[in-house]
C-alpha cells in the first residue's frame, strides 16, 4: 500500500511539473538568465566578483590595440579572459554596437554602471583606507541612474537591487593603466550595478544594457551598449 502511494505521489508531482513547464512555454515566460543577487555564483559573492572585475580592468594594460574599457567594437572582449567567467566592460559616451564570440559554457559578469576609489588616484576618486574608499565609492554609486539590462529583448526587472559594493581589494597597476596613475600596488573599493549572466545557449544573442552618471563633478555621462554575442561550441 505504501509503495503504491509513493508511486501515485511521484506521478502527480511529475504531471504538475509538466503542466508548469507547458504553461510557461505557452505564455512565453523565460527563466531568468542571470544569477540572483545574494547568490555565491562560482564560489564568490557579487561584491567579490566586482572586486575581481576591477582587478582585471586595472591590471590589464592599455596597449596600442586599446583596452576592454574603451572597446567600441567587441574586438577586445577576450583580452586576458579565461575560465568559466568572463568580464564585460564598455565605454561611456556615444551608444555603441558591438559583436563578439565567447565559448560555450561561459558566464558573463557585466559591469553596467560602476566606479571605484583607490589610494593611488587624486580627488574625487581618492580614499586613503578601506573606510574612505567605501565612502567615496558610495558617493559615486549615488550618481548612477537609469540603469537597464535586456537579454534577447527581455528586460531584467528591479535593477535597483543589482547595486553592490565590493570589499577592499588589492591590485598592481601596470605602466599604462585605466586609472592614469603610476605603476605599482594599490587598494580600492568599487560600487555599482552588475549583472551576472548564466552561460547562454549556443547560437546568437543580443544584450542591450547601460546607465547614466548624473550630477558628477565631470557632468553627466553614461553608457548605452548593444552586444551581439555568438556562443560557439567548444
Amino acid at each position: 500500500m505504501r509503495h503504491n502511494t509513493l508511486i501515485r505521489t511521484f506521478l502527480a508531482s511529475s504531471a504538475a511539473l509538466l503542466v508548469a513547464i507547458a504553461a510557461g512555454a505557452a505564455t512565453g515566460i523565460k527563466p531568468d538568465p542571470s544569477f540572483p543577487i545574494g547568490s555565491n555564483a562560482y564560489g564568490k559573492t557579487f561584491g567579490q566578483w566586482s572586486a575581481q572585475w576591477w582587478t582585471w580592468a586595472i591590471e590589464t594594460p592599455i596597449t596600442t590595440d586599446g583596452h576592454p574599457f574603451f572597446d567600441a567594437t567587441g574586438a577586445l572582449v577576450g583580452t586576458n579572459q579565461s575560465g568559466k567567467v568572463w568580464f564585460v566592460a564598455a565605454p561611456t559616451g556615444a551608444a555603441v554596437e558591438r559583436s563578439y564570440t565567447i565559448p560555450r559554457g561561459t558566464a558573463l559578469f557585466v559591469a553596467q554602471t560602476d566606479a571605484e576609489c583607490s589610494n593611488l588616484e587624486p580627488d574625487p576618486f581618492f580614499g586613503g583606507d578601506a573606510a574612505e574608499q567605501s565612502a567615496c565609492a558610495t558617493v559615486w554609486g549615488n550618481y548612477m541612474e537609469d540603469v537597464f539590462f535586456e537579454i534577447d529583448g527581455v528586460p531584467i526587472a528591479n535593477m535597483a537591487i543589482h547595486r553592490v559594493q565590493s570589499p577592499q581589494f588589492s591590485f598592481t597597476a601596470p605602466e599604462v593603466n585605466i586609472l592614469g596613475v603610476g605603476a605599482g600596488p594599490g587598494t580600492a573599493v568599487a560600487d555599482g550595478y552588475y549583472v551576472f549572466l548564466r552561460p547562454l545557449s549556443v547560437g546568437k544573442h543580443i544584450v542591450h544594457w547601460g546607465g547614466q552618471f548624473v550630477g558628477t563633478p565631470f557632468g553627466d555621462f553614461g553608457a548605452d551598449v548593444t552586444d551581439h554575442i555568438t556562443v560557439a561550441p567548444r
